[in-house]
């Protein structure tokens, strides 16, 4: 009997020990396919590796501008485009408002470029859309209504697009205009949301 049970025990050792060397799993023929499954089954893609555009039943964020301050710049006054939004006398700002050099005028850049995009629908405007523009460093001169000699380049609903050195982007909207004694700027600023 004792024998029995020995033998017992060993065939269900043998049968377990068999059992268990048989691998189903698909084996790399080369050793390039060995390394690059090797390297899959340990990497672990965490959270943050993940694009929640591309995830599926998601929607890809959508861009907006976002209206986030409106100022009212004094003659020989400039700005900051960001928080606090900052108005001190010229030059200390992004921006400045300041004589043309000559009897009216003019939006000038500080640290920024500048591109006029005349009156147009600010939701309209993408990221895609500006990165496709020319900006520059030069004044955008405003006249007064009516004006036979000037061409108000800066009639109200005017957007400007600021561009800075790191390449960010801020829209600024005339939404009033004393030439030469004042302008009323709306800042938006870009946000993504899901």
């Amino acid at each position: 009997m004792k024998n029995l049970i020995i033998n017992a025990l060993f065939i269900s050792l043998l049968f377990t020990i068999c059992s268990c060397n048989e691998n189903t799993d698909p084996q790399p023929s080369t050793q390039t396919q060995t390394a690059k499954m090797a390297h899959v089954s340990f990497t672990e893609t965490t959270s943050a590796m993940i694009d929640p555009g591309h995830l599926p039943n998601r929607v890809p964020p959508a861009f907006n501008w976002d209206l986030v301050n409106t100022t009212k710049l004094g003659f020989d006054k400039s700005m900051k485009l960001t928080s606090p939004f900052t108005v001190a006398a010229y030059p200390a700002g992004d921006i400045g408002w300041q004589s043309d050099g000559g009897c009216y005028s003019a939006l000038f850049p500080t640290t920024v470029s500048f591109k006029s995009l005349g009156i147009v629908s600010i939701k309209n405007i993408t990221i895609e859309d500006l990165n496709n523009l020319t900006f520059n460093a030069y004044q955008i001169n405003a006249a007064p209504n009516g004006s036979y000699s000037w061409t108000n380049y800066l009639p109200v609903g005017t957007i400007v697009a600021c561009k800075t050195a790191k390449r960010k982007y801020y829209l600024l909207e005339v939404k009033s205009i004393g030439v030469p004694g004042f302008i009323e700027l709306n800042v938006y600023h870009g946000l993504y949301s899901l």
